[in-house]
């Protein structure tokens, strides 16, 4: 299931859908995607989807406090791909954590078209 970012701070063009959780490809080309975590209380595992496929997979162990993790990727992409983040490993692996000190996000954008 994908996560669903509430707090959108640049989606002029609406390719990131706030009710999916997933952003969709208007203009076929290279992008380039990362991800900035913050975990607390709880692992996490989160994996960056392309049409139903992990791409990319970070894991990270909870200590103690905050901890961070992040990961990026180049990506082409054809009309109508979709993109989106998710929690894998169920609910045991799902530290995510935000608040008005800590973010966690998700950002996507086109290098070129094709």
């Amino acid at each position: 299931m994908p996560i669903k970012f509430d707090r959108i701070l640049y989606n002029e063009f609406n390719h990131y859908n706030v009710a999916t959780g997933k952003f969709t490809c208007h203009i076929a080309g290279v992008y380039y995607f990362t991800y900035h975590i913050t975990v607390f209380s709880r692992n996490i595992q989160v994996s960056l989807v392309k049409n139903g496929v992990k791409i990319l997979h970070t894991k990270d162990g909870y200590m103690s406090s905050e901890d961070q993790a992040s990961g990026g990727i180049v990506l082409q992409l054809k009309l109508g791909d979709e993109v989106w983040m998710q929690v894998t490993g169920g609910e045991r692996f799902n530290g995510l954590f935000a608040d008005e000190d800590d973010d966690t996000t998700f950002t996507g954008f086109l290098l070129f078209s094709s």
